[in-house]
């Protein structure tokens, strides 16, 4: 479950 939320995080990040 931790990965998904990281992975989330992750790519809106990188959207931002």
């Amino acid at each position: 479950m931790a990965g998904v939320i990281t992975r989330c995080v992750l790519i809106s990040g990188r959207q931002l």
